[in-house]
């Protein structure tokens, strides 16, 4: 893990943090006016908001809204942050109810639920936004390998290129070797048999693997080895690649075929 990735997201907690803040104290003057009102005391009130936000932070953890190898601009990432948002609300209204002699008014819970969405969605959207624009200058850049030539490696980097990925290709090796000399502006520099220097000359932090299957063991050794990340496109599986999943038997990951004919409650609930 690369420190700028660590501080990226240490950065994205503690302006979330502030977002909260700022949304409870913008509920707050909605509600009552631009004043301190003497009827809801303003300091008791952003005490509570201080425990509730932190709760609240430790909520996005868990769900792993600050995952590294997801991107936070996405709509299923904005959608998951909505929905851990009313975790947060029901948090503060446990407060609420708590302390209902300090919190009189109900209006403002819709008031922060509203404004903290719109808050940490800018963050959340801004934070991708700046992540790419220092990936663009090579800062925090995980430098990637890619272990193929077929269409899936040539759709993966193109991919990676548009998106102005954190993952970086800077080099490409085929098991069997290729005519071809660069893949998206990727040069291509020969078989296998050059991993160890190739790795050690392009100073390499991860390898993508999307072709040659019968080799997949050798290449997670030698990441472990390395200590190098790994990941494999499900395409590697060849036709089975979207017939399986990945279940836990006796807390023991496992690979398992689909089935097409489960009922229902197994689809909800296996």
């Amino acid at each position: 893990m690369h420190k700028f990735d660590v501080f990226s997201r240490i950065s994205l907690i503690v302006v979330d943090y502030a977002a909260l803040l700022t949304a409870f104290s913008l509920s707050y003057f909605v509600r009552v006016g631009w004043i301190f009102s003497t009827d809801f005391p303003f300091w008791p009130y952003f005490k509570v908001s201080l425990i509730v936000s932190l709760i609240w932070i430790g909520f996005f953890i868990v769900f792993r809204l600050y995952s590294l190898q997801k991107r936070t601009d996405t709509r299923g990432h904005i959608a998951r942050l909505i929905l851990v948002n009313l975790l947060g609300m029901g948090t503060f209204i446990l407060f609420f109810f708590s302390f209902r002699k300090l919190l009189f008014s109900r209006l403002i819970l819709i008031y922060v639920f509203l404004i903290s969405v719109l808050l940490l969605i800018l963050t959340h959207y801004f934070s991708e936004k700046i992540r790419g624009l220092y990936s663009k200058k090579s800062i925090g850049i995980s430098r990637v390998l890619v272990i193929g030539t077929n269409r899936s490696a040539t759709k993966l980097l193109q991919t990676l290129k548009t998106l102005s990925s954190r993952h970086r290709p800077v080099a490409i090796l085929d098991g069997y070797g290729s005519s071809k000399e660069e893949i998206a502006g990727v040069p291509v520099l020969g078989k296998l048999n050059v991993l160890e220097s190739t790795v050690d000359k392009y100073k390499i932090d991860e390898i993508i693997q999307v072709d040659n299957v019968e080799q997949a063991l050798n290449i997670i050794t030698f990441c472990q080895k390395k200590r190098l990340e790994y990941a494999m496109l499900p395409s590697l599986l060849g036709v089975f690649h979207d017939q399986i999943e990945v279940k836990t038997l006796e807390f023991q990951p496992v690979v398992r075929l689909k089935n097409k004919k489960r009922r229902i409650f197994e689809r909800l609930f296996g």
